[in-house]
């Protein structure tokens, strides 16, 4: 499966990662690092869909998840509609992260 690859040229991109690590211009990012920059940002993200005006919207959904939900929501002592709120912000926060492009990531190697 990776033979596939062997002859693909390299993009400015890997070019530009390839000459920094031949040259030493480069620092590793370890995964918390990494981990913790996503996190700090999915939260970011995540407060400020919650600090702007919730708008009534009317949709279906299936009644045995609706009922899940409920009873869930029961459990922990909050509402069902609530619940439904706070998991379509994280989707919608979540989405939108996995739109951003692949610039805008951190790399697993920075230059110095």
């Amino acid at each position: 499966m990776a033979r596939k690859f062997i002859n693909k040229p390299f993009d400015d991109d890997e070019r530009s990662l390839m000459e920094s690590v031949e040259n030493g211009d480069f620092e590793v990012v370890s995964r918390e690092e990494t981990k913790a920059f996503f996190d700090s940002s999915l939260t970011v993200r995540s407060a400020k869909f919650r600090a702007t005006a919730k708008k009534p919207y009317t949709f279906r959904l299936h009644s045995g998840a609706v009922d899940a939900i409920r009873e869930y929501a029961s459990a922990r002592g909050g509402h069902y509609q609530t619940l439904v709120d706070d998991a379509l912000v994280e989707l919608a926060v979540r989405l939108v992260a996995e739109m951003t492009t692949k610039k805008q990531r951190p790399q697993r190697i920075k230059p110095r």
